[in-house]
């Protein structure tokens, strides 16, 4: 499974699972891996199961695309209801 961050991240999972694992402070973490203490004290405390990325997966492109059309048609209608003030 491929990770995707956004363009402010600096955390990968692997040194997201790092801070985790690691005994050493929260500063010297912070030094080392680049985040602020603060962001590193957060991962420490954190669950892993709380730490998983949380994304919506299907099995192939022909699902997600069945999902996507379902949702623009539900927006449709409702756009067109609201417009018929139903």
């Amino acid at each position: 499974m491929a990770s995707f961050l956004h363009g402010n991240a600096r955390a990968t999972p692997r040194v997201r699972a790092e801070l985790q694992a690691s005994q050493e402070s929260s500063r010297i973490l912070a030094a080392r891996c680049d985040p602020n203490p603060k962001t590193v004290a957060r991962w420490k405390n954190r669950a892993i199961k709380h730490a998983a990325i949380k994304a919506f997966h299907y099995d192939n492109l022909d699902s997600l695309k069945a999902r996507a059309l379902a949702f623009v048609a539900a927006f449709n209608f409702a756009k067109h209801l609201k417009a018929l003030r139903w």
